[in-house]
């Protein structure tokens, strides 16, 4: 079959043929057939061709047809695998990122911005993976919603989201924190025995967050240690050895979840027999206080900035600048000077 074609009429997918019509293979569009050679007019060269049915390609050097000199065989490939490449790669996406989204169900949906892409045509994201499964909502918008539910997820279940974008812009994800760890725990009983041995037990964890003990001391809530928590359905039970002072205990336990939200399980208190109130003396040149006994202790001062704390019976103030100090320890505030 025979046809003419130029450099500029690529552009155009410009094909002229003999006999009939065909369907091209390689580039996916109808060519009519005409019944004489033609040659297409632009700026550029002419130059009329034939392609067998292998798709081979000779050139027809017939100057009725064409005035203009035949460009050269290997220009004329070069066009067609341009051509080629043009229509096939103009149905694949320019992707080049991926927001990722991680974190637990909350039984809460996540919510998307949606830019137009960088070429203004079409919005950022093309495409959302739920845990590796190809979300059906739809994304071609503004803004847009990944419902969660479709995918039979469980409280505390772990999620990852995947958001494929396009090149030069990023989606934007409205409510980040429905996937972040929240104490969600409740507590199912609480003790302290005489020695100090808290017990607590809970259900209806989903995230791992550390349980953090406090106790009661110096008219305020002091942090004691804390114990990482399983975040995981079911009843589970934990013990933390905490340090007694005399007279009455109070402690708690807490979570801290994103953005700062607490959840407390009830107070809990105890009253040692055997532990014997705590008292304090300083030496005569105002350099060091010895406890009665071990105690847990901070120094404030006269400003409530705090310039020690520790446990054990001996402290050293030596360093310490002339003035009056505050000492808290066992379950008292004293107040002292260094002289």
């Amino acid at each position: 079959m025979e046809g003419a074609c130029s450099p500029d009429s690529f552009s155009h997918s410009a094909f002229f043929h003999r006999k009939g019509r065909a369907k091209s293979l390689k580039t996916g569009f109808l060519a009519r057939f005409r019944t004489k050679r033609d040659c297409y007019q632009t700026k550029a060269h002419f130059f009329p061709f034939t392609i067998d049915k292998k798709g081979a390609i000779s050139y027809l050097r017939d100057k009725k047809t064409c005035s203009s000199p035949p460009l050269h065989k290997n220009t004329m490939k070069t066009f067609l695998s341009a051509l080629f490449i043009t229509l096939f790669c103009g149905f694949v996406s320019a992707d080049n990122g991926t927001l990722l989204i991680e974190g637990k169900y909350q039984n809460k949906n996540i919510y998307i911005q949606n830019s137009f892409s960088s070429s203004g045509v079409g919005f950022c994201a093309y495409e959302v993976r739920v845990n590796g499964e190809r979300s059906t909502d739809e994304v071609n918008s503004s803004a847009f919603e990944i419902d969660l539910r479709n995918y039979n997820l469980k409280e505390g279940d772990a999620v990852e989201i995947q958001i494929f974008h396009k090149e030069g812009c990023s989606p934007r994800v409205l409510n980040p924190e429905v996937l972040k760890p929240r104490p969600t725990f409740e507590t199912k009983s609480i003790t302290c025995s005489q020695s100090g041995m808290i017990s607590w037990t809970t259900n209806g964890e989903t995230s791992s967050i550390p349980f953090i003990i406090e106790q009661f001391r110096w008219n305020k809530w002091v942090y004691v240690g804390e114990v990482q928590g399983l975040g995981t359905p079911g009843e589970h039970t934990y013990n933390f050895q905490a340090t007694t002072h005399s007279g009455e205990n109070k402690f708690r336990v807490k979570q801290v979840g994103f953005g700062k939200e607490v959840k407390y399980t009830p107070e809990v208190k105890v009253t040692p027999a055997n532990t014997a109130p705590v008292t304090f003396t300083q030496s005569s040149d105002s350099k060091k206080i010895s406890l009665s006994g071990d105690s847990m202790y901070e120094m404030f001062d006269s400003y409530g900035n705090i310039v020690l704390k520790g446990y054990g019976r001996d402290i050293d103030i030596s360093s310490f600048e002339k003035g009056i100090y505050f000492l808290c320890f066992d379950n008292k505030i004293e107040q002292i000077e260094r002289k």
